[in-house]
């Protein structure tokens, strides 16, 4: 029995991480062409770039450090809109066998209905 709840949670983690990661490179990439382009709109005779380019690399990291979600799928971020469970579900049934262990989807399934209950609560 504890092995099934452990096994449970461990597919969720997995689907977490996954996407989690999926989102990190996504963002570094984004960031990366970000600063590429503030850097590549030079104001020379004022250097007003520079300043510029700083003051998008803080807003940026603060943005980073505040966004506080537990969830990367179902929870809406600064730079893209919140997934309902049915999309996020979708998502994580298409990947299983690429992002997570095939077998891990009887267990997964095991836990759907919980899941969904769970993120159907209305926000407070």
């Amino acid at each position: 029995m504890y092995y099934n709840i452990l096994f449970v949670v461990s597919v969720i983690l997995a689907g977490i991480y996954a996407a989690k990661s999926e989102e990190i490179i996504r963002m570094h990439d984004n960031l990366i062409v970000s600063i590429a382009t503030l850097v590549e709109s030079r104001d020379n005779s004022t250097g007003g770039h520079i300043k510029r380019t700083s003051d998008v690399v803080k807003i940026l990291v603060e943005e980073i450090m505040n966004d506080k979600s537990d969830d990367a799928l179902v929870s809406k971020r600064f730079y893209k809109e919140k997934l309902s469970f049915e999309e996020a579900d979708k998502i994580i049934m298409e990947s299983m066998g690429r992002h997570f262990d095939k077998q891990l989807e009887k267990y997964y399934l095991s836990a759907r209905e919980k899941l969904q209950a769970y993120y159907s609560k209305p926000e407070v």
